[in-house]
């Protein structure tokens, strides 16, 4: 790998996806509500009021949610994470969003090649629940998915060797 060749993208939400589908569920029902104690409505009536307001309330949560990506990267003997945010100063469900690179040390984990590579990968797991609870002061969501399914599959070890130092 090259500098700042990046092996790995970790999406970053304003809610979890449960308490996306939450809101959604309580508004959803809300707004039906509202039209069926204005007209009754047949059930194909109201699945396409639901399909037209998920549109509306800002789309499915994958993606359409994300405020910022943490990409991660291989520096000599560290994994490093540059971060991509969006600009605004407010997440909303709804809002247009603008990315950019923040420049900082966002993401830092100094590694020994004496570390197995479980023990990186933990020091990587934990670094990256730390960053979710103090970014923001915990009010993003860092989306694990990939890293939990594919963590156990990176040879960590070979990962940092390979970097130029």
């Amino acid at each position: 790998m090259g500098p700042r060749d990046h092996f790995l993208e970790i999406p970053i939400y304003r809610i979890s996806q449960v308490e996306f589908a939450k809101q959604y569920d309580r508004d959803v029902t809300k707004h039906v509500e509202l039209l069926v104690n204005e007209t009754p409505l047949s059930s194909d009536q109201i699945d396409k009021i639901r399909g037209i307001y998920a549109k509306e309330y800002g789309g499915p949560w994958q993606y359409n949610q994300a405020v910022g990506w943490l990409r991660l990267f291989v520096l000599g003997s560290q994994i490093r994470g540059d971060l991509w945010m969006s600009s605004r100063e407010r997440y909303m469900r709804r809002s247009t969003r603008d990315f950019g690179p923040l420049v900082g040390d966002y993401f830092n984990v100094p590694c020994s090649r004496t570390q197995s590579s479980a023990e990186i990968r933990d020091a990587v797991e934990s670094e990256l629940l730390e960053f979710e609870r103090s970014y923001r002061n915990g009010r993003l969501v860092l989306d694990l998915e990939c890293f939990h399914e594919l963590a156990d599959h990176i040879d960590w070890r070979n990962l940092l060797n390979g970097a130029p130092s």
